[in-house]
């Protein structure tokens, strides 16, 4: 659980409780004190003052679970100096990770690292503090619609704490991830009669994690994760796939997508995506992966760049396969033509690499008898 990462709009905490400082009932807030609505009333309804309140928001802004934690005479984990871990002194984990475990109340026991050498890092421990997990909190429960209000113009609808994760990573990724892309169109024609002869077992996208898991395996240097200066690359593609909820876009992985036929892989990519739309993904369906594939094309997309998924070092973005003249054995045939975008982390993965991952992805699509 540990939902006081994105708990901004918690129930108010009862005000019977002892608060550390109070002002005067009457005691008024500066106009241009940095502060959420919701925290602002909290505060001047308990008569708290700002000194009484550590702000945890962007730019010294304070929340209403700033609030809600002053009222309660709650104090943050120090993440500074030695910290008291009891009964998780035998997890192998960075300093920083332990904090942010103790904080939240997580057992590092249970968590597998991504670090060198297996190690646990601040990121597995985050992955266990926002959603979408199976938790008590109704707070994090991402089946519950928000509350909307409505002017004569406009619908206000406050981010589900699902959409404010997402927000925060995807500003993170394209703020601090130098983005490389890359494009391609593969001829798809071949691969939609092989799916037609086998009757129609998986759809178009399974047969492309199976292509992009054997390609991956051909172009390991395009197989990693970029943590902290150091590439991790993988034996075996671990593959995000993209599926659309009502709460946001969520990234479930096959695992080994490499040891798994078609018919495996579409069963687990079918029972995956039924778990996101439901809000019942566990940690373990989300956490790691060494690639993501996002695909459009059943919306009409023809295609797009996609932004990467962090700490993955890229992602393909695939847009419908439409009709269009291509070269084949010196004649000019009308063809369903695929366009795909492969987005590289390029502080991680080169052109070149990701331009022979591409080659050989593309082989694989246009001789589907491989896969």
């Amino acid at each position: 659980g540990g939902g006081a990462l994105v708990m901004e709009e918690a129930e108010p905490a009862p005000v019977e409780q002892a608060a550390p400082t109070r002002a005067e009932p009457a005691s008024k807030l500066a106009p241009d004190l940095a502060i959420s609505p919701a925290a602002r009333t909290a505060m001047e309804a308990a008569g708290l003052s700002a000194d009484a309140v550590t702000p945890s928001g962007r730019s010294g802004r304070i929340t209403r679970q700033d609030v809600d934690l002053a009222l309660a005479g709650a104090r943050k984990a120090d993440l500074k100096g030695p910290i008291d871990a009891p009964g998780q002194e035998e997890a192998y984990a960075s300093p920083l990770a332990r904090r942010i475990a103790v904080l939240h109340q997580i057992d590092l026991s249970a968590i597998i690292g991504t670090g060198p050498r297996g190690r646990i890092c601040k990121a597995d421990v985050l992955a266990l503090t926002v959603p979408p997990m199976e938790v008590a909190a109704p707070d994090l429960d991402v089946t519950s619609p928000a509350p909307s209000t409505r002017t004569d113009d406009v619908t206000i609808i406050p981010m589900t704490a699902t959409r404010r994760t997402i927000a925060r990573r995807l500003t993170e990724a394209k703020q601090t991830i130098p983005h490389i892309y890359l494009r391609r169109s593969v001829r798809a024609d071949r691969l939609i009669a092989l799916r037609e002869a086998s009757g129609k077992v998986g759809s178009i996208n399974d047969y492309l994690i199976r292509a992009a898991a054997l390609a991956l395996c051909e172009v390991p240097a395009v197989n990693v994760q970029v943590h902290d200066g150091a590439i991790h690359q993988f034996a075996h593609a671990d593959i995000a796939i993209a599926v659309a909820t009502e709460h946001g876009l969520l990234t479930p992985i096959i695992r080994r997508a490499d040891d798994k036929d078609v018919p495996t892989i579409a069963a687990e990519a079918a029972m995956l995506a039924q778990r996101a739309r439901a809000g019942k993904l566990k940690a373990e369906d989300i956490q790691g992966g060494s690639f993501s594939i996002s695909n459009l094309g059943s919306f009409g997309v023809e295609s797009f760049d996609a932004v990467i998924n962090p700490p993955q070092g890229a992602i393909l973005a695939v847009g419908k396969a439409r009709l269009e003249p291509m070269e084949d054995d010196g004649a000019i045939r009308i063809v369903p033509v695929m366009h795909l975008s492969l987005s590289c982390d390029h502080r991680a993965i080169d052109g070149v690499d990701g331009a022979r991952f591409l080659a050989a992805l593309a082989h694989l699509i246009e001789q589907p008898a491989l896969l």
